[in-house]
């Protein structure tokens, strides 16, 4: 479960990029690749904190010391919050010129200025979601975390769909997709 977790995130932003370039045209694909830095950001922060965090918190569990493991559990968790907190002010206050950082076309600018808005506020609920995944198998849950992560992918595909297909956005529906699924996905897990 654990390797197929992995696989799963990594396949992520590959499938969505996919599926939004087949619902709209090769200027999303374009677009959501433009802002895959950003995707990035989030993964490396939860990684970093959800890795290092769950690391430390086994090897206090298997030293019997749970209430040191716990710390480390609300220390990691709290870090990922205020990370993810302060990547999407850096997101916000930066937003008018990331077009120009990440190399987006002129004529690509509107649409992903929009999208880049409408993902800043997944980076926290992602940020946050994917976290807790690497928590799971350590107590024991490794099913738990797998089927978070193929709920995100599956949910994230399907509102693609629905937002752009139904609703007739464009690439912020992509984003939408994104940023519902998580939220949904988060509240569920909690």
């Amino acid at each position: 479960p654990a390797m197929l977790s992995a696989i799963g995130i990594s396949l992520s932003e590959f499938a969505d990029s996919m599926v939004v370039s087949n619902l709209l045209d090769t200027n999303a694909f374009a677009i959501i690749n433009l802002a895959t830095p950003i995707i990035f950001m989030v993964t490396m922060i939860y990684t970093i904190t959800g890795l290092g965090g769950s690391l430390l918190f086994a090897e206090c569990l298997g030293k019997k010391e749970s209430k040191k493991a716990d710390n480390y559990f609300t220390i990691s968790s709290g870090l990922s919050v205020l990370t993810g907190i302060v990547l999407i002010v850096i997101l916000i206050a930066s937003h008018s010129f990331l077009g120009d950082v990440f190399g987006c076309p002129e004529e690509l600018r509107s649409e992903f200025d929009t999208y880049v808005r409408v993902l800043c506020f997944f980076v926290p609920v992602g940020i946050l979601c994917m976290h807790f995944t690497y928590f799971f198998p350590i107590i024991g849950r490794p099913f738990l975390s797998m089927g978070i992560v193929i709920s995100v992918n599956a949910l994230n595909i399907i509102l693609d769909v629905v937002f752009i297909r139904t609703f007739g956005m464009g690439c912020e529906g992509a984003a939408a997709a994104t940023l519902v699924s998580y939220v949904l996905v988060f509240v569920v897990m909690l």
